[in-house]
């Protein structure tokens, strides 16, 4: 009688422990699956193909000249017409998808929301009109049905995951600040060489939202040995708000003393709040230095070669899938270059060599 019950309490152990460990691996399994799909759409959206498919949706600033360009291409018989409502419908069919994924918890859902949350609400909010027409004209009410509601759960969740605030004053944490990069403070070196500290490990790759990339700082300087003309005007990098628009560049934290020493490199910028629209959206505050945009005749104006080596040097430890993007990223420019070292001839920036942008 004891050994038979032995036996039995042996075996429902026994059975106990493949249950869970099963279990466990099964969890395991299709969380993985689901961070391998969310990751899978990430790619997606920032290949060549939507890459180019989202150019022409930010084209059309107009929801008329959107929706016009969707119902003409229906019934039209000029192919670049047709091209463009195909283009736009392929990237309304990508959210589409991407919604269906969501609601079905094939993808992992706060990564989701982390990489998509508010590109949802943007593009919902430009497409609507459209996709009422569409439904409207084909008796399909159902159409798009869970773009629209991978939309209205992402407002949701930013009310869900936004931080929560308190009063309490004698135990809360600061809450902690960051800095969004996008030219040769891109380079962890640089951030060390500024900063006098080393933060490689805590620096890493975002993205900046509504806002776009170019050659919009314009900067007096002083070549060092140098034939170009002595002073001249040098460009670097800027961002300036532009909707729909997407800047790849990197995080890092920051004290209230990196900050003052930010605030004196970047001379002619000026510190904009931007915690809103940084993704992996992050608990504290985001600020991006920016300045109001600048033009010059190709001419009249140098790209200095050192701040371009800078940012290329920061591309053999971001990878190559980074350095395409961020010069994709980026607007061309006609300027001559700048060799040799300089120095700025105004503000705090002294004889530092880089100006981060």
């Amino acid at each position: 009688m004891t050994e038979g019950l032995l036996q039995v309490v042996v075996g429902s152990v026994a059975a106990v422990f493949t249950l869970s460990t099963g279990s466990l691996v099964w969890f395991q399994t299709r969380k993985h699956f689901r961070l391998i799909r969310a990751s899978e759409y990430i790619q997606r959206f920032n290949s060549k193909e939507f890459f180019d498919a989202r150019i022409l949706v930010d084209t059309f600033h107009q929801d008329e000249t959107l929706l016009a360009a969707v119902l003409e291409g229906e019934t039209s018989s000029n192919l670049e017409t047709v091209r463009v409502r195909a283009t736009i419908l392929r990237f309304a069919n990508l959210f589409q998808e991407l919604g269906g994924s969501y609601l079905k918890r094939t993808v992992d859902r706060h990564y989701i929301w982390t990489m998509f949350g508010y590109l949802a609400q943007v593009y919902w909010k430009r497409f609507e009109p459209v996709i009422q027409a569409l439904r409207n004209s084909r008796n399909r009410p159902q159409l798009y049905c869970d773009f629209e509601a991978f939309a209205s759960e992402m407002r949701r969740l930013d009310t869900k995951y936004s931080p929560k605030v308190t009063h309490s004053v004698s135990t809360r944490t600061p809450a902690p600040v960051f800095v969004f990069a996008y030219g040769s403070l891109v380079s962890p070196a640089s951030i060390a060489k500024s900063l006098g500290k080393d933060s490689k490990g805590e620096v890493r790759a975002a993205w900046l939202y509504d806002y776009r990339r170019s050659w919009t700082a314009l900067i007096p300087v002083q070549p060092i040995g140098s034939k170009e003309p002595n002073p001249t005007i040098a460009a670097f990098l800027n961002v300036t708000l532009c909707e729909g628009a997407i800047v790849n560049g990197v995080l890092f934290p920051a004290s209230e003393t990196d900050l003052s020493i930010l605030d004196q490199r970047e001379f002619i910028y000026r510190r904009v709040d931007v915690s809103q629209l940084v993704r992996p959206k992050q608990t504290g505050t985001v600020y991006v230095y920016v300045t109001d945009e600048q033009k010059a005749d190709a001419g009249s104006a140098y790209v200095p070669t050192e701040y371009l080596r800078i940012i290329e040097e920061a591309f053999e430890y971001w990878g190559q899938g980074f350095k395409e993007e961020f010069w994709r990223r980026t607007a061309s420019h006609s300027f001559r270059p700048l060799e040799g070292q300089y120095r700025f001839l105004r503000g705090g920036g002294g004889d530092k060599l880089d100006s981060q942008t």
